[in-house]
């Protein structure tokens, strides 16, 4: 009994080592055992090996005993079946629906991320585990319903690995699940979500299509504007994940923000551009553009297998997000043009003051917040 005993002490002890091993070779150097809100599963013919960073501030606010949204390692003891229950609850590893068995799981407060002797709680909790079922699972999927509040805790990107196959998934609250190594078409349908999600989260990426919108009336130059858009961001995506091409982050988000500084003074020339001038504009800006998209799955490492899939569903994603988002735009700037229509000569206030146009208004604000988002974006420190 003694004897069986040490064994599974043996046991427990190499496989929380191999968790650590794989937590620390699936990162770069650094201070953190694991990047915050990221994770990866690697797949050992039955077993599945989790190592999960994320937020404390998702926990329930009973743990944090001190109210400081930090998690303490004497919260973390005091609380532990508490924060045990939570993310067992909110974590789920399947084989498509079917469970498996969790054979080991711990849980830590990153104390790496403290300087050496500070009893200061830390803001995420890394998770270990192993998962059992009783086949290699065909349908690897994992669903996380655990976010902060900040932007930064809602997003979670998990790389999975098995064998020479790597699939990298950015899960947030809107896409929360994810089916790993599936075929090409599910993994394009897949991030067709994530590219729409990220287009009409990315203020700067709308507030561009706004400023090139508003510039002229008419479908067909509105679905001229969104398809150079979409060529040229899909170019540089390509490029970029295919390794061809790399600019850093430092240089292309103050970038994105003077390129709408840059449309929004063109709408306000006393000269018109024409058509084409202003689509060869949306071209070189779209470049740009697609750069800062390729940010947001650059760093995925993708393998030859799915890197296709990914690009052409999340460029199908972006286009159908913009494609929404122009859409609506219609629709209000319809409405809005007949209220503007009746302020300006049939209402006895606005019928004779010379008003500036929607165009001149919508440029005037977006030079303005470009502006300050280029100033913030900034490398001046």
């Amino acid at each position: 009994m003694a004897l069986g005993r040490r064994r599974s002490g043996r046991r427990s002890r190499a496989l929380a080592l191999a968790l650590v091993v794989l937590a620390a070779l699936a990162t770069p150097a650094a201070a953190h055992l694991m990047p915050h809100q990221q994770g990866t599963l690697h797949v050992v013919g039955a077993g599945v090996f989790v190592v999960l960073a994320l937020p404390a501030a998702g926990l329930p606010a009973i743990v944090d005993d001190d109210g400081d949204g930090r998690l303490a390692t004497a919260e973390l003891v005091a609380h532990h079946a508490v924060i045990h229950d939570e993310i067992a609850r909110r974590v789920r590893i399947t084989d498509g629906g079917r469970a498996g068995h969790v054979d080991y799981f711990q849980l830590s407060a990153d104390e790496d991320e403290r300087a050496p002797g500070s009893t200061a709680g830390s803001t995420h909790v890394l998770v270990l585990m192993k998962v059992a079922f009783a086949t290699a699972p065909a349908a690897l999927t994992v669903a996380v319903d655990l976010w902060g509040h900040a932007d930064a805790d809602r997003q979670l990107t998990v790389k999975a690995a098995r064998g020479d196959q790597i699939e990298v998934a950015v899960l947030t609250p809107r896409h929360a699940t994810h089916r790993f190594f599936g075929t090409p078409r599910q993994l394009a349908r897949a991030y067709v979500s994530v590219g729409a999600e990220h287009i009409l989260g990315g203020p700067d990426h709308l507030l561009f299509l706004l400023t090139m919108v508003v510039a002229a009336a008419g479908l067909r130059y509105w679905l001229a504007v969104v398809t150079t858009f979409t060529v040229a961001h899909g170019l540089t995506i390509t490029l970029t994940l295919l390794g061809w091409i790399h600019a850093p982050a430092t240089l292309v988000e103050p970038t994105i923000a003077a390129s709408i500084v840059a449309v929004a003074l063109l709408n306000l020339r006393r000269r018109a551009a024409t058509p084409r001038h202003r689509l060869a504009v949306v071209f070189g800006c779209g470049l740009i553009h697609g750069l800062g998209f390729a940010a947001a799955i650059g760093d995925l490492g993708v393998d030859g297998r799915t890197r296709v899939a990914t690009i052409v569903g999340f460029n199908l994603g972006i286009e159908l997000g913009q494609l929404t988002f122009v859409g609506g735009l219609a629709a209000l700037g319809y409405g809005a043009q007949r209220l503007w229509r009746r302020a300006t000569h049939a209402s006895p206030i606005f019928g004779g003051i010379d008003l500036p146009t929607p165009t001149r208004l919508v440029s005037i604000a977006a030079a303005l917040v470009g502006a300050w988002w280029l100033l913030a974006r900034l490398p001046l420190g």
